[in-house]
C-alpha cells in the first residue's frame, strides 16, 4: 500500500510539473515583454518614423502647421518675382527643409526636429508648430500604423525573445 502511495505522488508530481512548465514559460516571456517596453517603443517608432515625416510634409504641401493653423500667403513679390504659387506658404523651393524632418525618439517618447539651417528662423517667425504632427494625422497612424507595428514587436519579443 506504501509503495502504490509513492507511485501516485510520482505520477502526480509528473502531472504537476507538466502543467506548470508551459505556465512558467509564459510568465518568463510576459516579464521580457514588459522588461523590453522602452526597446519595443523605441524600436517601433523608429520603423513608423518614415510615416510620420510624411504626414508632416504632407501638412507642410497643403501649407498648414502642426496646429492646423495656415502659413501665411506667400507675397505678390515672390510670387511674381520668385515663381512661388499663390496661396499659403509650402517651405518646399528645394525640398531641403521637407529632407530635414526627422522624429527621434528619447526617454519619454518622440520629438519631431528639423536639421536645415533654415528651420530656426522660421521655427522663431512662424512658430514651433510649423514642423509638429497634426493631431488628428497622429491619431490616424497610431490607430492605423503605430499599434500594429508595436503589437508586432510585441509578439517577436514574446516569441523570440528580443526584436
Amino acid at each position: 500500500m506504501y509503495a502504490v502511495r509513492d507511485e501516485t505522488r510520482c505520477q502526480a508530481f509528473i502531472v504537476w510539473s507538466c502543467i506548470m512548465n508551459p505556465f512558467d514559460d509564459i510568465r518568463m516571456r510576459v516579464r521580457n515583454v514588459r522588461d523590453n517596453i522602452g526597446t519595443i517603443l523605441r524600436e517601433s517608432i523608429r520603423e513608423s518614423a518614415p510615416v510620420i515625416e510624411d504626414k508632416i510634409t504632407e501638412q507642410l504641401g497643403r501649407g498648414e502647421r502642426g496646429d492646423g493653423a495656415m502659413l501665411p500667403d506667400y507675397s505678390p513679390v515672390s510670387v511674381n518675382n520668385y515663381g512661388k504659387r499663390p496661396g499659403p506658404m509650402t517651405l518646399n523651393d528645394k525640398g531641403d527643409f521637407w529632407r530635414a524632418v526627422e522624429v527621434v525618439w528619447e526617454d519619454d517618447g518622440f520629438t519631431i526636429r528639423n536639421n536645415d539651417w533654415k528651420a530656426t528662423k522660421l521655427a522663431l517667425t512662424y512658430g514651433r508648430e510649423i514642423i509638429e504632427i497634426q493631431p488628428e494625422s497622429f491619431l490616424d497612424i497610431r490607430n492605423d500604423i503605430l499599434t500594429d507595428v508595436i503589437m508586432f514587436n510585441i509578439n517577436r519579443v514574446f516569441v523570440y525573445g528580443s526584436i
